[in-house]
């Protein structure tokens, strides 16, 4: 039974497409529906930019026959209107609601691109008895907000994200945040007059801004129903890291990297992706199996290289004046970095001699790290994304007189959920 018929004027631009006044924000937005309600149902989340739910206009033709689709223009997008309002995913929760109780009787797949990812993911968490199956594509945000500001300014997405709403945002969010500090952003989001001096009451920057603020650490490891992580190789507006750690944390997952596509696979490599969801809209659960590693006496030693990719068992890594070196899939007993740029994915660190990393730069994600001795770092940067840390004693020590600091997103250490900032203090 629905909770309560909208208070709105209706508009017909043709039998699918209605104009609404919700309750949520008390602003008209734009609805289109497709197919026949009897089918099961699909809704479709659109993220940032102009586009808004036209990106998902050749999917609805690809599935309106099987399915019955909802998709809309979220509440300062599109269509719909735009003012200077807490466009936050807590209220884009209820936005979607409101939709559901009045356009889907059933349980439905729900499916979410960047920001709209996220928000599916808050939705499901909240919601999992109306959620059939989730897919995100690309979520955006989800990373501590220091980690995926820098992710940003690395890619100059500006340069790279054809949206200019999207990549007008995406270059000023580190210098935005700085700029904010001495407010309370949460204080600043929810006051029109600070979002009206601060963001210019530009509903892009002001959801943008409302997203990167909301803490997803707790989130993903909710989620019960099977999940299809997609995500675009080339990305670089989020970073293909989130796709990992996600898979790690929701338990009935699957994850595809997509060839020949950056951040809207849907659109750069439409074929590939329909194949996927078609496949995942049909499937229960997701079966993860252990990569085996089988064990070796292998030694490394890297210096001077670039790009190079390493898998497998190692006694010992050393890595010395290198850049882009990535240990995937790997195992790991003791481990020495200087002066170096170096990624774990998908790792094991069982590490129980002395360890150190000294000016170099690195990420860890979805990897597991056990010390017996807690790892030495030392004018770096650290950045650790679904990694669970088990130790018997600190984890990181520094020896230097510079401010040492670790980025946790989604991380635990012995079993207790870190997400943040952290700064390292001397042994």
């Amino acid at each position: 039974m629905k909770k309560f018929l909208f208070t709105f004027s209706l508009f017909i631009y043709c039998l699918n497409a209605q104009f609404i006044k919700e309750p949520i924000f008390n602003e008209v937005s734009y609805v289109e529906t497709y197919g026949n309600p009897k089918n099961e149902a699909i809704v479709f989340v659109h993220g940032l930019g102009k586009e808004a739910s036209s990106i998902w206009l050749e999917s609805v033709e690809a599935l309106k026959k099987d399915y019955y689709i909802l998709i809309f223009d979220l509440p300062g997008f599109g269509k719909s209107d735009k003012s200077n309002q807490l466009y936050s995913p807590k209220r884009y929760v209820g936005f979607i609601d409101t939709l559901i109780d009045n356009f889907v009787d059933k349980p439905f797949h729900l499916v979410g691109h960047s920001m709209g990812a996220s928000i599916s993911l808050k939705y499901t968490s909240l919601n999992q008895e109306r959620v059939k199956s989730l897919t995100l594509i690309d979520a955006a945000a989800i990373l501590h907000k220091v980690a995926y500001s820098e992710f940003l300014v690395k890619y100059k997405v500006k340069e790279t994200v054809k949206s200019d709403a999207v990549s007008d945002f995406m270059s000023e969010l580190p210098q935005m945040i700085d700029t904010i500090m001495p407010f309370e952003v949460d204080t600043m989001l929810n006051s029109k007059l600070t979002r009206k001096v601060i963001l210019r009451s530009n509903p892009n920057t002001i959801a943008a801004m409302a997203l990167a603020e909301e803490n997803f650490s707790s989130i993903p490891q909710k989620i019960e129903v099977p999940t299809l992580i997609l995500w675009g190789e080339e990305d670089k507006t989020a970073p293909p890291r989130t796709g990992y750690a996600l898979n790690k944390l929701i338990k009935n997952s699957k994850l595809e990297i997509i060839e020949d596509s950056k951040h809207t696979p849907m659109v750069d490599n439409f074929e590939t992706y329909l194949d996927l969801l078609k496949k995942h809209l049909k499937t229960k659960r997701y079966i993860k199996k252990d990569t085996k590693i089988e064990p070796s006496s292998r030694e490394v030693v890297i210096r001077n290289d670039e790009g190079r990719v390493l898998k497998g068992h190692f006694k010992k890594v050393e890595v010395y004046d290198s850049k882009d070196i990535t240990l995937k899939d790997a195992f790991i007993e003791e481990l020495i970095i200087y002066n170096s740029k170096i990624d774990f994915i998908n790792s094991k660190l069982d590490l129980t001699k002395d360890s150190f990393i000294i000016n170099s730069k690195v990420q860890m994600t979805a990897t597991t790290i056990k010390l017996d001795k807690p790892i030495e770092i030392n004018n770096s940067d650290f950045d650790l994304a679904a990694v669970d840390v088990e130790t018997k004693t600190k984890a990181f020590y520094t020896n230097s007189e510079k401010k040492q600091e670790v980025v946790y997103s989604l991380c635990t250490v012995n079993s207790q959920p870190r997400h943040g900032v952290f700064t390292v203090g001397h042994f």
